[in-house]
């Protein structure tokens, strides 16, 4: 690799870090699809059981339809489900 190529990572890699310090999280809304897994629907993207964090307390109180809010972070690699928002008539 070339040092200009080099320069070019490491330029990168500190303005993406600037970039996620900024923006480390953002609330949306999702609509529960599955149970078992836990699976969330938020507008056209369905996120699986394996991205999603459920709140201790809220485990027990999930149904299908389910209108709720998560945060997202990690840029979308990681959601945390907080709790449900309304019922299943709700929109989001």
């Amino acid at each position: 690799m070339f040092e200009s190529d080099k320069l070019l990572t490491v330029i990168q890699k500190a303005a993406r870090g600037v970039y996620d310090a900024k923006n480390p999280c953002n609330v949306v809304f999702g609509r529960i699809v599955s149970l078992s897994p836990v699976t969330v629907k938020i507008g056209d993207l369905t996120i699986p059981q394996a991205l999603i964090t459920v709140c201790g307390r809220v485990k027990d109180t999930l149904t299908v339809g389910d209108a709720v809010v998560l945060l997202r972070a990690e840029g979308g690699q990681r959601f945390v489900l907080l709790d449900t928002v309304g019922g299943k008539e709700e929109m989001i």
